[in-house]
């Protein structure tokens, strides 16, 4: 019996290694690539190269579940449309975050509300040109209701959708291979193993100025500490749900509505507010204890006797 276990572990052991490689090795490869033609980010290309990037852990997955093992995919990420009351957290969780880190962040040193976007046209300065600025401040101005309301119903619906599709590229590889993977794990600690890696994979990127163009070292480590705060909350979603589904509607809804925040506030830089920020890690950390207190037993519980 021990033997059985034993080469169980062996098994799994393998197979997470043979993923971590190739989705690191696939990664890296095709931001050098990207690099090597002049690609640079916050462009029209680094949009196409951002959703290519989204499905290599999903390509990883197959890699290694097909190719290698000659195993059935669909049941190793999780893939289950039975929809039940948890499928409407994908959707409200945003709107929480949103609102909570607007608030965080105004308590910060030099970061107000700027309900008339002066602070959001600041940012944006750097990356848009002056002639779609004036265009963006006109669609303001004229438009019958807050650019804030028609981005945060535009961002869960195209979230909850279009975005939904690009994010299970990703949610495939977190929440399915992974997930499943390292079920002989507590719920925590597969959350923390998970979010780290999740984190690490975004490291290409960000060096490259994503997310951080004034933070590019420093960068990597605060993405990390939101992914790793932000896995339970995912992890968690899989688990009631049983289906990567409606965590990739999540990771779409998150995706859409990142920008509300920065529209909202005048001050600050990118490793303090917005979703990617300090005070979206605060965010995520006020959600994660409201999950611990609401079910203490799955956090010590391994994640095999949840799925």
């Amino acid at each position: 019996m021990d033997d059985l276990v034993n080469c169980y572990y062996m098994i799994k052991s393998k197979k997470l290694s043979l993923f971590i490689v190739f989705l690191f090795f696939i990664s890296s490869c095709f931001v050098i690539i990207f690099h090597a033609f002049g690609g640079r980010m916050n462009t029209y290309p680094s949009s196409l190269f951002l959703l290519v990037y989204m499905f290599i852990p999903l390509l990883s997955t197959f890699i290694v579940q097909k190719i290698i093992y000659k195993q059935e995919i669909k049941k190793t990420v999780n893939i289950s449309f039975r929809v039940s009351l948890w499928w409407i957290l994908p959707c409200i969780i945003p709107i929480f975050t949103t609102f909570s880190i607007i608030i965080l962040s105004t308590m910060l040193p030099g970061v107000t509300f700027s309900p008339d976007m002066t602070g959001f046209f600041e940012r944006m300065s750097g990356v848009l040109s002056e002639t779609e600025i004036l265009k963006m401040k006109y669609q303001f101005e004229t438009a019958s209701m807050h650019p804030f309301w028609i981005t945060l119903l535009s961002g869960i619906l195209f979230g909850a959708t279009f975005n939904a599709i690009a994010a299970f590229g990703e949610e495939s590889g977190w929440r399915g291979f992974l997930l499943r993977e390292l079920s002989f794990y507590s719920f925590i600690k597969a959350s923390i193993i998970i979010g780290i890696i999740w984190g690490l994979w975004h490291a290409p990127i960000i060096l490259l100025g994503y997310n951080y163009p004034e933070h590019r070292i420093f960068g990597v480590f605060m993405m990390i500490l939101n992914c790793v705060l932000l896995s339970p909350i995912f992890s968690y979603i899989s688990v009631k749900t049983k289906s990567v589904i409606p965590v990739s509607i999540l990771h779409g809804c998150f995706n859409g509505t990142a920008i509300l925040p920065l529209m909202m506030l005048k001050g600050g830089d990118s490793f303090l507010v917005g979703y990617t920020g300090l005070t979206g890690a605060i965010s995520y950390l006020l959600i994660d204890i409201c999950i611990y207190l609401s079910d203490r037993r799955l956090f010590a519980k391994s994640v095999c006797r949840s799925i």
